[in-house]
């Protein structure tokens, strides 16, 4: 799937729009995309090598409620599925959380996408604060070894465990 390594790192990218690009094809209804202003785009890869695998609309209001967008953010996690990543899903009453349709216990590693392409490790657990259980990620900072820094795992991040495991 990937052309070379370090592409295993699917990037869903609202783009501030390009002067120089021009127009393309909108993957999901196949209208014409006018680059020059904001638009989705699927890319893996870091600057300056990314693969530009599609990209869509940008409508916040449309009528359609932003199918082109649906479409892509599908696209999307079907790619990072390809590459064992997911988004975390919680599971009501329990109160559990799975990636990728396995239960994430406290203590295992995982990986987090940064915004730059790039993988963060860290060790994954539960806080418990007054609005309810939250899941984090506690990354080592500053040369340390031991993970003791923890990062909020947002709704929309994507996951993988690492290649070792």
């Amino acid at each position: 799937m990937t052309r070379y390594p370090g592409h295993d790192n699917p990037q869903l990218t609202l783009d501030a729009g390009c002067r120089s690009a021009g127009s393309v094809q909108c993957d999901c209804c196949r209208g014409r995309l006018d680059t020059t202003v904001e638009h989705w785009t699927l890319t893996t890869g870091r600057a300056p090598r990314q693969d530009q695998h599609a990209a869509a609309h940008h409508d916040p209001y449309a009528d359609d409620g932003g199918a082109c967008f649906l479409q892509l953010r599908a696209r999307w996690l079907d790619v990072a599925a390809g590459h064992h990543a997911g988004l975390l899903h919680r599971h009501r009453p329990d109160g559990y959380w799975t990636l990728l349709g396995d239960d994430v216990h406290c203590g295992i590693r995982l990986e987090i996408l940064t915004a730059d392409g790039l993988w963060l490790a860290g060790r994954y657990e539960i806080t418990h604060r007054a609005h309810g259980p939250r899941p984090v990620l506690y990354i080592a900072l500053g040369g340390l070894n031991q993970p003791d820094t923890p990062l909020d795992i947002p709704a929309r991040a994507l996951l993988r465990r690492p290649r070792y495991l």
